[in-house]
């Protein structure tokens, strides 16, 4: 689920975007490990800022009969105590799908989450975290770095300040 407004972070591309890429992300998971991913537009519908323990709280008192889990990147999982609203509450009560980037923090070295799985992919996911991405304006610069359907839907719709090469 893309992030809506947030009291701890700025969002700075449509809703309808994030939707999408998250859609495309949630295909390559299902494709690769088998997941069942539902793309919720919970947050992106909200009109207060939000924050993710109290989604996650919305969540599990509409659908008390659906288990929700967080899928967070390697490099994210140390800030999530640290630095996310009520990161220490959403530490101990959430599940979290922890996906490893290589080049990034190796999940085996520390400290994780009590709820958590580990995805483990045959084709790695890349080595760029998504604000490194939002930089990139040369497409063949971002073709190599993330997701070709990403990179693809990126391009297609110039989003990111992303401007196509002629």
């Amino acid at each position: 689920m893309p992030s809506g407004d947030r009291r701890d972070k700025t969002i700075e591309i449509n809703s309808e975007h994030r939707l999408e890429m998250a859609r495309i992300f949630a295909k390559k998971i299902q494709k690769d490990f088998g997941l069942k991913i539902v793309v919720s537009t919970h947050e992106v519908e909200k009109i207060n800022k939000t924050a993710t323990i109290e989604t996650l709280q919305e969540l599990s008192l509409m659908y008390p009969e659906h288990e929700f889990h967080l899928i967070v990147s390697s490099e994210l999982v140390p800030m999530i105590k640290k630095i996310w609203v009520r990161g220490e509450e959403l530490w101990t009560v959430a599940n979290f799908i922890l996906i490893e980037r290589p080049g990034s923090l190796k999940l085996n070295e520390i400290e994780l989450p009590p709820h958590s799985t580990i995805l483990i992919s045959a084709t790695p996911f890349p080595d760029i975290s998504s604000t490194q991405a939002r930089q990139i304006s040369d497409e063949k610069i971002l073709r190599d770095l993330v997701d070709a359907n990403i990179a693809e839907y990126i391009i297609k719709n110039k989003i990111y300040g992303f401007k196509e090469n002629k």
